[in-house]
C-alpha cells in the first residue's frame, strides 16, 4: 500500500498561510472549541500519516501490492497478503491505531470502522472477472475527532474570505508569527515563492499562489528525502484546469519542475469563475488533466484526461466524486508505444474509473460527534505488457522511497502537522486586538 502524503505538503502550506486565524474559530461553536477541535484533527492526521510502525505482514505486502497492482494475477496465491479469500475474490483489511507510543498498521479480519481520533481502516478487495481482467475496490478511513461537517464547511469559507484580503508580505509575516512551528518544518522542503491578489472591478479577488519545491534545502536535514525529491518529485509535471458545462473557468493548478502554481478567484467566501461574473460553482465541474514523469531520457504520461467531478452535500456528509470514462492520449517512449493499447482503454470503459473523497459525521452514544475522512476507489484493469511496464516503474520508485526517504517523509509530515496543531492552540490563547500581526490575523 503506497502512501502519497508527502505530495500533499504544498497544499498544507498553502492552506495554513491563507487561512490565518480565521479558519480556527470557524471549526467550533466558540473560538476555544474551534482551536481544540482543530488541534485534535491535526494530531489525528499526524498519528496516521506521521511516523508509524508496520506489522510484518503489512511491511512485506506493501512492495508486492505496489509492484503488481496493475497485474494482480501475481498476487492471487499470496497467502500472507490477504485476510480472507474466495473463489473469485481476495480481501485485505488493515487497521491503524496507537499502541503505547507508536502508531501501528496491522492486518485485522473484520476491522471495525474507526471510532477514536487517528484510528484508521483500510479495505482492499480484488474481484476476478476473467482470466486477465480484475476489479480493484478500496476504502480508506481515518477518524478526525469531534469536528463536524458543518464546522469544516465554515472553515473552508473562512479560508476563501482570508484569501480575499491577503497580500504576499502580510502572508509571509503572518505565517512566521502565527504558524511558527508549521512554517519552520514545511520550509525545509517548500517555500512560498509568490502570492498575488488583485481586486477585480466586479468585487471578486483573483489569487495566484506560487509554491516552490526545494530539495537542495531539504538535504541539509533530510539527507535521503532531498535526493529522492530531486529524482522523482521535481521531474513530475501536471496541469489541471477546471471548467463547468457552460464553459466557465473555475481554476488552474500546475506543476512544472520545482514550481507549483494555484490560480483561482474568490468572492464573499466562495469560489468565483475566472474572467466571468461572480456566481456560485455548480455541483458538477469538468477537469482536464495533463501529467507526466521522467523515465530515463523520455517522459511517460497522459494528455487531455477528462474527469467529471460531482459534489454531494448533506448535514452529515460532504463528498466529491471523480470519474473518468474517456481514454486520454498517452505519452510513451517509442518502443513502448508500439505495444498493444487495448488494456489501457479498459479502465475507462463502462462506468469508468472512479475515486471519491468525503467527510462524514456520526453521533455515538458514548461520545460526541465523530467525523471521518474517507476515500474509495473503483477501477478495472486488464493485464498486459504495458501494465507490467507501469508496475515496474512504480516498484522501482517505491523501492527507492523505502530506502531512507520514507522515514524522513514521515518525520516531515509528523512535525508539520503536530507543529500546526500547537500553533493553532496558541492562536486561541491570544485575544483579538492584542499584539501586532496576531491582531492583523483577527481582522
Amino acid at each position: 500500500m503506497t502512501r502519497t502524503r508527502s505530495a500533499l505538503l504544498p497544499l498544507l502550506l498553502a492552506l495554513s498561510v491563507l487561512a490565518c486565524r480565521d479558519a480556527v474559530p470557524a471549526l467550533g461553536a466558540t473560538p476555544e472549541r474551534g482551536a481544540r477541535q482543530a488541534a485534535t484533527m491535526l494530531s489525528a492526521l499526524a498519528d496516521r500519516f506521521g511516523a508509524i510502525e508496520l506489522s510484518p505482514e503489512v511491511a512485506n505486502g506493501r512492495p508486492r501490492l505496489t509492484r503488481y497492482s496493475t497485474t494482480p494475477s501475481r498476487l492471487l496465491d499470496d497467502k500472507d497478503l490477504w485476510t480472507s479469500r474466495g473463489e473469485n475474490y481476495r480481501l485485505l483489511e488493515i487497521a491503524g491505531t496507537r499502541r503505547g507510543d507508536r502508531y501501528t498498521l496491522f492486518q485485522y479480519h473484520g476491522a471495525p470502522a474507526p471510532r477514536a481520533p487517528g484510528d484508521a481502516r483500510h479495505v482492499m478487495r480484488l474481484d476476478i472477472l476473467g482470466a486477465d481482467e480484475f476489479r480493484w475496490t478500496s476504502l480508506d478511513e481515518v477518524a478526525l475527532g469531534p469536528v463536524s461537517v458543518a464546522d469544516l464547511d465554515r472553515a473552508l469559507t473562512a479560508v476563501f474570505l482570508a484569501a480575499e484580503r491577503s497580500d504576499a508580505d502580510a502572508v509571509r509575516l503572518v505565517s512566521r508569527e502565527v504558524f511558527p512551528r508549521a512554517t519552520s518544518s514545511l520550509s525545509r522542503m517548500f517555500v512560498i515563492d509568490s502570492l498575488r491578489t488583485d481586486r477585480d472591478a466586479d468585487g471578486a479577488t483573483s489569487v495566484v499562489l506560487g509554491l516552490g519545491l526545494r530539495p537542495g534545502r531539504a538535504e541539509r536535514s533530510l539527507k535521503a528525502l532531498g535526493p529522492f525529491a530531486r529524482k522523482y518529485w521535481v521531474p513530475i509535471r501536471w496541469r489541471m484546469n477546471a471548467r463547468d458545462s457552460l464553459g466557465a473557468h473555475w481554476g488552474e493548478f500546475t506543476k512544472r519542475d520545482s514550481s507549483i502554481v494555484l490560480r483561482f478567484r474568490v468572492k464573499d467566501g466562495s469560489l468565483a469563475p475566472l474572467g466571468s461574473p461572480p456566481r456560485r460553482v455548480g455541483d458538477v465541474v469538468h477537469l482536464t488533466v495533463d501529467a507526466s514523469v521522467k523515465v530515463g531520457p523520455f517522459r511517460v504520461g497522459l494528455r487531455d484526461l477528462q474527469v467529471r467531478t460531482s459534489r454531494s452535500t448533506s448535514p452529515a456528509q460532504m463528498a466529491m466524486t471523480f470519474r473518468s470514462t474517456e481514454e486520454p492520449d498517452w505519452q510513451f517512449p517509442p518502443l513502448v508505444a508500439r505495444l498493444l493499447r487495448s488494456p489501457l482503454r479498459r479502465p475507462f470503459e463502462g462506468s469508468g474509473a472512479m475515486m471519491r473523497y468525503g467527510v462524514r459525521s456520526e453521533s455515538h452514544a458514548s461520545s460526541d460527534t465523530m467525523s471521518t475522512v474517507w476515500r474509495d476507489i473503483d477501477v478495472t484493469v486488464r493485464e498486459s505488457a504495458i501494465l507490467r511496464f507501469f508496475g515496474r516503474l512504480g516498484g522501482t520508485a517505491f523501492g527507492d522511497f523505502r530506502a531512507g526517504a520514507e522515514r524522513e517523509a514521515e518525520r516531515l509530515w509528523d512535525e508539520s502537522l503536530r507543529g500546526l496543531a500547537k500553533d493553532v492552540e496558541g492562536i486561541a490563547r491570544v485575544p483579538c486586538g492584542q499584539g501586532g500581526l496576531r491582531a492583523t490575523a483577527c481582522e
